[in-house]
């Protein structure tokens, strides 16, 4: 097994210039774009001071929206028809894929048998949303065991190939629907708390700052792919409804369970 430790590599060959402030409340929209079928989500995070809302757009029908509190540390799946919401760690929920398929064992069980995680710059990345960008990539591969009910399946291998668009300066709010989504493509790996660990420390520090792009591609060993494009296209600064922010007083906070979170 080896990794290079991203947050050291990046700190060597990115020195930013002084963090641009954010007013105290803004919006960004987002796009996000997944799978073979390209299925697009579309999506606003409304921001003020320390929290935020996330509404998808696509669910019209489906009420359920993100809340996040103390600088995206808490999130809460908020469920209006249950008037229930789900407390979840942050960072935490990033790779609650993974951690679901651990908590599988030993019905499934995936065994990490090596893996590496390479960092490279990439130099200017443009204008994203209005904002300067610096591009950045990661590679990470993968070689794995699983065992299923008496199956074994040896040499399972996989790769994942990422670029972000970042503006270190500026401190955008997290956004959990590109962390699940992008937690998904990595499931099998992910579940070896090792390899999770190390991949959610290496994108969150050549994401840190503001993530306003990414394009990702996931491979398996037999030639399956996955695309994962997700941008922010639009930056507002203004006040946004507080309120809103707000868990309300009746809503009753419930145990974390993966099923309630629909994608």
């Amino acid at each position: 097994m080896r990794f290079a430790v991203a947050a050291l590599v990046f700190v060597a060959f990115a020195a930013p210039a002084a963090r641009a402030q954010l007013p105290q409340a803004y919006t960004y929209d987002f796009r996000l774009e997944e799978g073979r079928g390209g299925e697009v989500t579309t999506g606003t995070v409304r921001v003020s001071g320390d929290r935020a809302r996330v509404d998808v757009d696509s669910r019209k029908d489906d009420p359920e929206y993100f809340l996040l509190a103390d600088g995206g540390r808490t999130l809460y799946v908020v469920h209006p028809e249950r008037r229930t919401a789900e407390r979840h760690d942050g960072d935490a929920f990033a790779s609650i894929v993974g951690t679901g398929l651990r908590a599988a064992s030993p019905v499934v069980q995936f065994t990490m048998r090596e893996f590496s995680i390479d960092t490279l710059r990439l130099g200017d990345g443009g204008l994203v949303a209005g904002r300067r960008t610096q591009r950045s990539g990661v590679q990470e591969q993968w070689r794995l065991t699983m065992r299923a009910m008496g199956i074994v399946e040896e040499e399972m291998r996989g790769r994942a190939s990422s670029t972000f668009w970042t503006d270190p300066t500026l401190p955008l709010m997290r956004n959990p629907v590109y962390d699940i989504v992008h937690s998904a493509m990595y499931a099998m790996a992910s579940s070896d708390k090792r390899f999770s660990d190390a991949s959610q420390a290496t994108n969150r520090a050549l994401a840190r700052g503001g993530l306003l792009k990414a394009d990702v591609t996931y491979e398996s060993g037999d030639g399956d792919r996955e695309r994962l494009r997700y941008e922010v296209t639009r930056i507002t600064p203004g006040a946004v409804d507080a309120a809103s922010l707000l868990l309300p007083k009746d809503y009753r906070v419930e145990t974390p369970s993966v099923s309630h979170i629909k994608m």
